[in-house]
């Protein structure tokens, strides 16, 4: 499995998907899979058309949203496709397109004919850098809520959607994380407007008290993904550590900053400032592990450079 993953890493997607195919005994179905299926389990061989394909929910937040560009290619084989994810997905993801019905993991499970395990996609669709599209592929249904639309006016002032810090369980968190303390030079740029996306931590647990002033809370008033969405649908840049804030804003299309430790998660590779997955996203990379000051510098200049 970790081989996979370092194949993945480096470029080789075809060996690594491949490899990666071992993570369910290498895991364990139980703690992969939140639910088990007796359907038969698609491979790629099996012919789509006519049949009702559920894709299983398995790993994080971010991977759901990552994956869920790939309902249209199941829906241009034949596919009848039935989503499972977790709760808080089920309404940004609904509109996605080829997707039937997308339903919450622990609900009644849709009829279906085939499943496939999401991660399992890869193989089965034989993705690659190459043939990957990186465009955008969810618009945020209906409208934006209006008191985050009053929160976050187009009124010609640069603003900026912060998210600094991700779930404190995450077993490498405290890789992916920056401190709080650490943003004081860039929430000191003049001239721009900062907003939070933090949802869990809270902004009050994760920036020291003298810096809060400098942000203001948007998460708090985001009660959904889509409502995230349409929130980031109105700043003009987003910067994120690696969470799934960072697949919401590539899956939108909204320009993003990504602030990657020095050994990243294997999707984003090991090099570049581009990523396959999402058309408008930056990478920036430590060139040093645990070492976020020349990562943070270089988010100052483009954040200042909006003021032009």
């Amino acid at each position: 499995m970790q081989y996979g993953m370092t194949k993945v890493a480096l470029g080789d997607w075809a060996t690594g998907w491949a490899e990666l195919e071992s993570r369910e005994q290498s895991l364990g179905a139980a703690i992969l899979y939140t639910e088990q299926f007796r359907t038969p389990r698609w491979t790629g061989a099996q012919p789509l058309v006519g049949q009702r394909l559920l894709v299983q929910h398995e790993q994080g937040l971010g991977d759901n949203i990552m994956c869920a560009r790939f309902a249209r290619l199941l829906a241009a084989r034949g596919a009848e496709v039935h989503w499972r994810c977790p709760p808080p997905l089920v309404e940004f993801l609904t509109g996605v397109e080829g997707i039937t019905t997308c339903t919450a993991v622990g609900s009644a499970v849709p009829e279906h004919d085939l499943h496939v395990p999401l991660m399992s996609l890869m193989t089965t669709l034989g993705v690659t850098p190459e043939n990957l599209n990186d465009l955008p592929y969810v618009t945020p249904a209906g409208v934006c809520p209006t008191d985050i639309e009053a929160l976050l006016p187009r009124d010609g002032v640069p603003t900026v959607a912060l998210t600094w810090a991700g779930n404190p369980l995450h077993t490498n968190d405290h890789r992916r994380s920056i401190k709080g303390a650490l943003l004081a030079e860039l929430l000191h740029v003049p001239g721009i407007r900062f907003v939070a996306m933090q949802k869990h931590p809270a902004v009050e647990t994760v920036l020291p008290e003298t810096l809060r002033a400098r942000v203001m809370d948007i998460g708090v008033h985001c009660q959904t993904f889509t409502d995230s969405a349409h929130a980031l649908q109105r700043v003009d840049l987003v910067v994120s550590v690696d969470t799934s804030v960072a697949h919401l804003a590539g899956a939108i299309g909204a320009p993003t900053l990504v602030c990657l430790p020095f050994a990243p998660d294997y999707r984003w590779g090991v090099a570049g400032s581009t990523s396959p997955w999402y058309r408008h996203m930056t990478l920036l990379r430590q060139s040093e592990a645990m070492q976020w000051g020349p990562v943070l510098a270089d988010v100052i200049t483009r954040v200042s450079a909006l003021r032009g």
